[in-house]
């Protein structure tokens, strides 16, 4: 029985926002018990995920299996001959977590996906620094609990100290590398820690959340393009089946733009605050409120020329679903993204999206989606007219 270990820490951690979706929704795609994934099969560029190549077992074939686009991985066995469903091997799949004590939320995911769960009780600053200066190894510390590991699934860039067992990782994207000014100082040093470089290059394959993002990993590090593929968050989904009003918006707040990532220099908040505050100038009839979540934006008050409602640090999936159900806009001017899962998540519930021209944006974002240069301001305030004004 094959196993596979998957490092979940970036499902634990409650601020991972869109990453921590994306993670989810790769390490589900990647176990082979859940074998049918809805993919468009002219988006299968160069190969289909093999998930367990290096670890002897091949699931090489990928065909259509009804009219939906529906896509199904079989395994080549090599004892038995034929092609046989990869359900009769079914693989063993540890999810494995760090810190004093074990995380609910993957818990709850493994528990969803009857996956085993491993927690190492240690302190998570401890680990980083044994894992820095490479005394510890996430795969070997897990191997003596669980067994032999076959496989290893990275949903994002970490601390693991080192590797000696193949290992796939999810890259998300490389913005601390193209703009450092971006982060701040805390940041940058962190950024520095992370074995990126070794990660990137040791890694027997990498899935890229998009085409700019394995455009950006081949560029920066003379990656063999053989050993990328592409693979989007296509689960755009919010798991709450109900909305709750959040207690801190205002009930005469009527019509908003949900604006996110306030702290976050890289999503250039500050753009969408400029364009909002221009449009209920230029129109008076009209008080379109802007609504700030992922921290304080920072900026003056001439950058910052009207007052805003500051979201709490943690919003949940019941009230992030009625911000999108009922916002008038998502308004996205990031100067660079991996991805963009926020557009396509307030499309789920038909909110009209503006977003940038920056990074992966033009590629990946859903269609009817508004688009604006980043630095212009002008070009903002006209897609807010487009969708309130008609």
């Amino acid at each position: 029985m094959p196993r596979i270990l998957i490092d979940a820490r970036s499902i634990a951690d409650e601020h991972s926002g869109g990453v921590g979706r994306a993670a989810r929704f790769w390490i589900t795609s990647c176990n082979t018990k859940h074998v049918t994934r809805n993919i468009d099969p002219s988006s299968v560029t160069e190969s289909p995920f093999i998930i367990l190549a290096d670890a002897g077992i091949q699931y090489n074939k990928l065909e259509q299996v009804d009219s939906t686009g529906s896509l199904r991985l079989r395994r080549k066995d090599d004892k038995r001959g034929g092609m046989t469903s990869p359900e009769d091997d079914r693989e063993e799949v540890v999810c494995v977590t760090t810190g004093l004590r074990p995380s609910p939320a993957v818990q709850d995911f493994c528990e969803q996906n009857k996956y085993k769960y491993l927690h190492l009780r240690i302190p998570n600053k401890l680990w980083t620094s044994l894992a820095l200066m490479r005394i510890v190894s996430l795969s070997r510390v897990a191997e003596k609990r669980v067994g032999k590991i076959d496989l290893v699934l990275l949903p994002n860039i970490g601390f693991i100290g080192r590797m000696h067992r193949p290992y796939h990782l999810l890259v998300h994207d490389l913005s601390f590398l193209i703009e450092p000014r971006w982060f701040s100082i805390k940041r940058r040093f962190w950024h520095k820690l992370l074995p990126v470089k070794r990660l990137i290059e040791q890694a027997t394959h990498l899935d890229c959340v998009s085409e700019q993002t394995r455009h950006d990993v081949i560029k920066l590090f003379n990656v063999n393009s053989d050993k990328t593929t592409v693979i989007p968050p296509m689960n755009f989904g919010i798991t709450a089946s109900y909305d709750r009003r959040p207690q801190w918006l205002p009930m005469e707040v009527k019509q908003f733009a949900l604006l996110l990532g306030g702290s976050d220099a890289r999503k250039n908040i500050r753009t969408g605050l400029q364009a909002i505050s221009t449009f209920n100038m230029q129109h008076s009839t009209y008080n379109l409120v802007p609504v700030v979540l992922g921290g304080k934006v920072k900026c003056d008050d001439k950058n910052c020329p009207l007052e805003y409602i500051q979201a709490p640090d943690l919003v949940d999936d019941v009230e992030l679903r009625f911000l999108y159900k009922y916002c008038t806009m998502l308004i996205y001017p990031s100067w660079y993204e991996g991805f963009g899962l926020p557009l396509h998540e307030a499309t789920q519930f038909h909110a009209p999206c503006i977003a940038s021209t920056a990074g992966a944006l033009p590629q990946t974002a859903p269609r009817g989606t508004l688009f604006c240069h980043p630095a212009k301001v002008n070009e903002w305030v006209m897609a807010i007219e487009r969708i309130v004004l008609g």
